[in-house]
């Protein structure tokens, strides 16, 4: 596990993220389905990949989804491709307490999910 950071969502609230990411000197590995995307943040310096598969390498990995919804379709494949001890940092828009969040709050090999949402 390295010191990159691996970002998904580099969107409308994600993209200036990543940008301050990079404009600090950080090795983030950015996820974007859209191939215009991924050539913006390559031409910024991140690393652009078309698949979060390929976080793999990343101590930490960032999710800045729209929702819920989203969250759940990505989040196994991030977290089953991360090494024992990555961290996982949620800033999509839901619940910290939605099927998703619980689902894979606490995978095998992972310490339990803390938020810093509303309690139960």
């Amino acid at each position: 596990m390295g010191d990159r950071i691996g970002f998904v969502g580099p969107g409308r609230v994600g993209g200036p993220m990543v940008e301050r990411l990079l404009a600090v000197g950080r090795d983030v590995r950015v996820v974007a389905r859209r191939p215009e995307v991924r050539e913006r943040f390559a031409g910024l310096g991140a690393e652009a990949v078309g698949e979060v598969t390929a976080l793999g390498a990343c101590g930490v990995v960032v999710c800045c989804l729209f929702d819920d919804t989203q969250l759940a379709e990505v989040l196994p494949a991030v977290i089953e491709g991360l090494d024992p001890g990555a961290l996982v940092i949620s800033h999509t828009t839901g619940a910290s307490r939605s099927p998703a969040g619980s689902r894979w709050s606490t995978p095998p090999s992972a310490a339990p999910l803390r938020t810093s949402g509303p309690g139960p």
